[in-house]
């Protein structure tokens, strides 16, 4: 978990710049998994691998003032951004914590619903993961969790990932290594949540707007200082660098409409 640690301590800074963007865009997802995980009044939610606080705030609107929601992730600099924008929306009823999905640090039975967003898939240890969440779970409680479906159905993501094939970056992952398109085949989280233990397991694939709002510049700013698609162009060396930039530039360009740049998303619901 070091190496993930420092991936997304090193994003954090971008994301805490962006997060207002990146909320917009991913507010589809983010409804998504409010609703599947059937929140309410009062509850009491795990919010893993939360990031700069997304689902998490929107966990916390959802439970009122007499719930809870405590928002996790493994980089301690995500977790000040989440802190700093639920003081900003006067979230008063979240608390924050660094956690290992592996190993929470939470008693048994401690929560009603548990959420991750596009987090499980990099977990290393997915068993042991999805072990634990049933373990901090009440036993009536319920865990929805979302991921990304396959390359072909995000662009948003394929996009740049074509460009850096091309040029003999881009290397697929061994089988079952952590990565974001862990479980885009459909059934295989579910398949791993009947064998952690979960009952009345159910899985479905949903397309929603996925659009970032703001200009080329600050689409490809995001890209470079927050992504490891970005982590892996700003790696080359020049002159390839910019030529590959070049080319995702004119890709990307067909999907800006002046004010957004507009993609669909491709994601699948586990419950």
């Amino acid at each position: 978990m070091l190496a993930q640690q420092r991936l997304w301590s090193g994003a954090a800074p971008a994301w805490r710049r962006w997060h207002d963007q990146h909320a917009v865009m991913s507010r589809p997802v983010t409804q998504l998994i409010v609703d599947e995980a059937r929140l309410d009044t009062g509850m009491r939610v795990l919010d893993l691998a939360g990031g700069t606080g997304e689902p998490s705030l929107a966990a916390a609107a959802a439970v009122g003032a007499g719930g809870h929601v405590a928002m996790t992730d493994i980089s301690p600099q995500m977790i000040d951004a989440a802190r700093h924008y639920a003081t900003r929306d006067g979230r008063s009823n979240m608390s924050f914590h660094e956690v290992n999905i592996e190993a929470i640090p939470f008693a048994d039975a401690s929560f009603d619903r548990v959420t991750c967003r596009f987090g499980i898939m990099f977990v290393p240890d997915t068993l042991r993961g999805l072990s634990e969440i049933r373990r901090v779970l009440r036993p009536d409680g319920h865990a929805a969790f979302v991921v990304w479906s396959s390359p072909a159905r995000n662009p948003f993501i394929s996009d740049v990932n074509s460009v850096l094939a091309r040029h003999g970056l881009l290397r697929p992952p061994p089988p079952d290594a952590p990565g974001i398109f862990r479980f885009a085949e459909p059934g295989s989280l579910s398949a791993r949540l009947d064998e952690a233990g979960f009952r009345s397991v159910r899985e479905r694939i949903e397309t929603v707007p996925w659009h970032f709002p703001g200009s080329l510049e600050d689409f490809f700013d995001f890209l470079l200082s927050g992504t490891p698609m970005g982590g892996a162009i700003n790696a080359v060396a020049e002159p390839l660098r910019s030529e590959i930039l070049a080319e995702a530039r004119q890709l990307v360009a067909a999907r800006f409409d002046g004010a957004a740049v507009r993609y669909e998303a491709e994601v699948i619901v586990a419950a």
